[in-house]
């Protein structure tokens, strides 16, 4: 049909995951070595979705499903709908949605939290995690 659905849906996540990787995702290594693995990290990624993407409208058309018309509307499409809706979670559903949302009873219940303020996520949990364990540690043998 008009648009190819899985070139559509392979652009939006392609398009999507290449914006959260190039701006939100904020690890960053401790040293010269960390650093550099993170960038050629983000990098592998960002190419891997995007051969993903390419490979699955080429094989639309290869495989007689769709007209390269439609697999290149559905790129579009698909392309246009991941920039709206990482443009929608990072400028608004982010900063005025989710802080609200986070601070209702149920949520707090729920245990949801937003964690797009925090530099790097796994160095967090990584750290609180040790620091609870050493405190328990300590009040055993006290």
């Amino acid at each position: 049909g008009m648009p190819s659905s899985h070139a559509q849906f392979m652009a939006f996540f392609a398009v999507f995951f290449t914006l959260f990787v190039l701006v939100r995702w904020r690890h960053r290594g401790h040293d010269a070595v960390g650093a550099t693995f993170d960038l050629l990290t983000r990098w592998a990624s960002v190419l891997s979705a995007s051969i993903a993407s390419g490979v699955v409208a080429l094989s639309r058309v290869y495989l007689g499903y769709h007209t390269e018309e439609q697999v290149l509307i559905g790129l579009y499409v698909g392309a246009a709908a991941g920039t709206i809706w990482f443009s929608l979670t990072h400028f608004v559903f982010s900063r005025f949605v989710f802080r609200r949302v986070e601070r209702w009873p149920i949520a707090q219940y729920l245990l949801l939290r937003d964690t797009g303020d925090i530099d790097d996520v796994m160095r967090l949990e990584y750290d609180a995690i040790f620091a609870e364990k050493n405190r328990k540690r300590k009040g055993k043998f006290a």
